[in-house]
């Protein structure tokens, strides 16, 4: 699936992230960070207290960014990160649990 960021230097790139799952719901809005990418995510239906990992990468697999950790509610969560990877180098923005599956998903275009 490809999702086409808008680019806005004030308003982030933002990306819809997609799951198979019902009820779950994300988007993520990327800015260019002197660390890297920062990335606000916003997130709901999640399971309450498992863990996930966000993965801001240059393509398909997880290389090229160590993943962040965060806990999940069942509520919107609304959680800033930092990924070291830079920002003109990212194409994809996924979570992954604790079984490493993927449950939430987009690809940035950048044309």
């Amino acid at each position: 699936m490809l999702v086409t960021g808008t680019r806005s230097p004030n308003h982030g790139t933002v990306v819809a992230l997609h799951s198979k799952e019902p009820g779950v719901h994300a988007q993520a809005v990327l800015f260019k960070d002197e660390g890297g990418t920062r990335v606000r995510l916003k997130v709901d239906g999640l399971d309450d207290g498992d863990w996930y990992w966000l993965w801001v990468t240059g393509g398909e697999t997880g290389s090229g960014s160590v993943p962040a950790t965060f806990a999940a509610s069942s509520t919107r969560e609304d959680l800033t990160m930092t990924a070291a990877l830079a920002f003109s180098r990212t194409q994809r923005v996924w979570i992954t649990d604790a079984n490493d599956r993927v449950v939430l998903d987009g690809y940035l275009h950048t044309a």
